[in-house]
């Protein structure tokens, strides 16, 4: 595999959930810096933050003060939430609308703020830069709160949800697909919460394809397990998406447990049933937590071995995805 040289693909959106029931695995990570790497090869993106945690919106830097103003649940502060809660509340349908959608969308930005030590060899913050720079990709941000809310909302026995969401599972997918038509998209890449409920049931009700992040730990590998089984059981609903691929998050070769582990995950996954493995894999990387303190991403350091492998997940991406598409044709 050539680095730099990208697939070409059929001009058309394409939607890709980051999911895993298990938290803690890599989701956000992996959703942004694939994210940041198609937007490098020339792919327009879309990251939608559909986890309670916000953590994408976090680590993006989201400035809600740059929003337009539209009701919210709460405290009128935009983001995916704000453009649900009202339907599942009031039927409100003209917050599904492509203008009410770009109210929320945003190119966020970043400086960077570089680890020093003092005199006394304590680490501290250096000054913030004073040049913003934009990511490349867009974000359609969380709160924490507001999705709470929305989940809880879909549980609600009202007769509006009787009436006119009798499939609740595909809110975000109509979403989606106004996203899909009004906007000139390539990928979407939805950044999941660590669960089988029913905001995931709806992201992937409306993803075209789903990547399995999964750290190098037991309990990992096992949620890896039950991931794929309950993923069999929901395409009787959504079967729509299909898995691109497992990608083994904070790998170290030298590590005796991880290659223990790797052996574990390899060896009990059908290649023919559920794809397969990324054949690279994400070492651990102290770049890694400094660059979410810095406020920027991990592919931004493109020398680190972090940032080289993803930029070869992600063209092993792509690979893929033009792979399957070709044998559907």
């Amino acid at each position: 595999m050539e680095e730099n040289k990208t697939v070409e693909l059929e001009k058309r959106p394409r939607v890709i959930s980051v999911f895993s029931s298990k938290g803690g695995v890599g989701k956000t990570t992996t959703s942004t810096n694939i994210a940041y790497n198609l937007s490098q090869f020339g792919y327009k993106c879309l990251v939608i933050d559909f986890d309670p945690q916000n953590n994408a919106s976090i680590a993006l830097n989201v400035d809600y003060g740059q929003l337009g103003e539209i009701d919210d649940p709460i405290d009128g502060t935009p983001n995916i939430g704000s453009i649900l809660f009202p339907y599942l509340v009031k039927g409100r349908t003209n917050t599904f609308s492509a203008s009410h959608i770009a109210k929320v969308i945003q190119r966020p930005t970043y400086v960077v703020k570089e680890m020093q030590k003092d005199e006394n060899g304590k680490v501290i913050f250096g000054k913030w830069g004073e040049e913003q720079k934009e990511f490349g990709f867009d974000i359609l941000p969380a709160i924490g709160m507001d999705l709470s809310l929305c989940e809880l909302s879909f549980t609600m026995d009202t007769a509006f949800i009787n009436q006119h969401l009798p499939n609740s599972r595909a809110l975000l997918a109509s979403v989606v697909d106004i996203i899909k038509k009004r906007f000139d998209y390539d990928f979407i890449i939805i950044d999941c919460c660590p669960s089988l409920g029913i905001l995931n049931m709806n992201a992937l009700n409306a993803s075209d394809y789903l990547i399995i992040p999964t750290s190098m730990d037991y309990f990992a590998i096992n949620g890896v397990k039950q991931t794929i089984s309950r993923l069999e059981d929901i395409k009787k609903f959504t079967p729509n998406f299909k898995i691109i691929g497992v990608l083994k998050q904070m790998f170290q070769s030298k590590r005796m447990v991880d290659t223990a582990i790797s052996g574990i995950l390899e060896n009990d996954f059908d290649i023919n049933d559920i794809g397969y493995i990324f054949e690279t894999p994400i070492p651990d990387s102290i770049e890694a937590r400094k660059s979410s303190i810095e406020g920027r991403l991990l592919s931004q350091k493109p020398k680190d071995k972090a940032a080289i492998a993803y930029r070869k997940v992600t063209q092993e991406l792509l690979e893929r995805i033009a792979c399957l598409e070709s044998e559907e044709e």
